[in-house]
């Protein structure tokens, strides 16, 4: 006999017009992604890799690949002995504390005694690790950013995210069997701030704590609901939702009636989304909702499954326009990644001039002045006013670009003069001013009334030159960025692209 079921379906979506604009600060380009509580206050940064930046982590493995010595008698649990106790992490430089976990006697840690934390020297944080753990010591160490054993599945843990900008070392006061500890180790200091126990953390408190009840992203304006019920007999499918143009789910709620939510039904019943005519998901739906084992309560950031009668399966999506991630290595490449990967995605900013991700306001006076200021975004506006970050670029008529040339993460300036001179100067941005005077990069390219650009045409992660003759030639030539100079044997690209009075891009000048 065929099992027939019926589905609501319900997903909330962001029209064309309201997603064409970027979600705040949602450009990849910062090296070490959010740092301290904007690991959970952006999370419009999920979807981003951090180039530069590794995630490592201390335990208590068999160090010779078997069980034996796996924490059961700690043998390897402590990287040395002190007298303060067992040192379980430490790291030179600066790094964030994202997790750390411990088991042993059933999930009583009591026997582990005191942990201190200690930042760039700093102790931040000295208790029992049982108390710590419990929630005793208050905010932020609460849950459920703390948890005991009671609140887990058999061990203990605390996720607040602890930056230091120099150094970092736990210890414990006695051999504590099974740990880990995991954390991200920074190229530089560059925005980190040290770990302060007293800084008030309540609103991600209450993000977590509201884990599965709600969208955690701010509501998006112009969504809109469509809801569907289908009905389906086994081997059947049925389209619930179909939207075109550009947009994003920010949310998909499905419901199986209460009397058909089996194991069978949620591991046999499957959800296929599909984005520009690919497909990018196909899952049971009880996996897709957090509960591969049948019908479980799951509550978490993203999603969740409600068992109580009528209850919804939910994720939110977030910012999930986004439909593909690159990875790729610190200097640009997509193949060939080492053993320490790290990357970056999405749309490339144009104008990141402190590598934080969101694209900054810059104006050139140019003239006899050739002043440069800038105004940097904090992801809702323009902060400063006046700012100057360079004194004499862009003299005259010259045509100022701005990119990333060095592949720092950090937008740079560049200027073409143009004429028989035909120079190319840059100077490279330092996260506070552009830095250099009279650079020159190239001494011809661009000549005449040709249309210089910038853009990074080979993929290296640094931007190049390009120039546009356009009339009847209408070639176009490239002068690759090394990190330090355009190399001098320009090379012609196309011998026929944007000819007569076209306008072509990606060059400085628009009609």
């Amino acid at each position: 006999m065929k099992k027939i079921i019926a589905l609501v379906v319900s997903l909330l979506a962001a029209a064309a017009l309201v997603v064409a604009a970027p979600h705040p600060a949602t450009a990849a380009g910062s090296v070490k992604g959010p740092v301290g509580w904007d690991v959970f206050r952006r999370l419009d940064r999920l979807p981003y890799l951090s180039p530069g930046t590794q995630t490592r982590q201390f335990s208590s493995f068999d160090r010779t690949g078997g069980n034996l010595h796996d924490g059961f008698d700690g043998h390897y649990s402590c990287l040395r002995t002190t007298g303060a106790g067992c040192v379980i992490a430490e790291d030179g430089g600066p790094g964030e504390i994202s997790s750390i976990w411990f088991t042993r006697d059933g999930g009583d840690v009591s026997a582990t005694g005191t942990i201190t934390v200690e930042l760039d020297g700093v102790t931040v944080v000295s208790a029992p690790l049982q108390a710590l753990v419990n929630g005793d010591l208050g905010a932020p160490f609460v849950y459920p950013l703390v948890a005991n054993a009671g609140q887990t599945s058999g061990g203990v843990y605390v996720k607040v995210p602890m930056p230091y900008r120099e150094s970092m070392r736990v210890t414990v006061q006695n051999n504590p069997l099974f740990h880990h500890v995991t954390y991200r180790h920074f190229p530089d200091a560059e925005g980190v701030t040290r770990f302060d126990p007293h800084e008030d953390a309540s609103d991600v408190v209450a993000l977590l704590r509201a884990s599965g009840t709600r969208d955690p992203e701010p509501a998006r304006p112009g969504a809109v609901t469509a809801t569907r019920e289908v009905t389906l007999a086994a081997g059947q499918q049925a389209e619930t939702a179909r939207l075109t143009g550009s947009g994003a789910i920010s949310a998909l709620r499905v419901r199986v009636p209460d009397a058909q939510a089996t194991d069978d039904t949620l591991a046999g019943l499957r959800l296929r989304l599909s984005f520009d005519g690919r497909t990018t998901a196909d899952s049971p739906v009880g996996e897709f909702f957090g509960s591969g084992l049948g019908e479980h309560p799951a509550r978490s950031l993203l999603f969740a499954m409600d068992t109580a009668p009528g209850g919804w399966y939910t994720t939110a999506a977030g910012a999930t326009w986004h439909y593909r991630v690159v990875a790729v290595d610190p200097s640009g490449r997509t193949a060939d990644v080492g053993p320490a990967v790290s990357g970056r995605a999405g749309t490339p900013t144009r104008t990141d001039l402190d590598r934080d991700g969101r694209d900054d306001a810059v104006t050139f006076t140019r003239g006899t002045a050739a002043d440069v200021y800038v105004s940097l975004s904090d992801g809702t506006r323009f902060v400063q006013q006046s700012w100057k970050w360079h004194d004499h670029f862009a003299v005259g008529e010259e045509i100022p670009a701005v990119g990333d040339f060095d592949g720092d993460g950090r937008d740079d300036l560049a200027t073409f003069t143009g004429g028989t001179a035909a120079d190319v100067y840059v100077s490279l941005s330092d996260g506070g001013a552009f830095v250099q005077r009279s650079w020159k990069w190239h001494d011809g390219f661009a000549a005449g009334d040709r249309l210089p650009g910038v853009g990074d045409v080979n993929g290296d992660g640094r931007a190049d030159a390009i120039a546009f003759t356009r009339g009847d030639a209408a070639d176009v030539h490239v002068a690759t960025s090394d990190g330090g100079r355009f190399r001098a044997d320009a090379v012609k690209w196309h011998d026929y692209f944007a000819a007569g009075t076209e306008w072509p891009r990606p060059s400085q000048l628009v009609p």
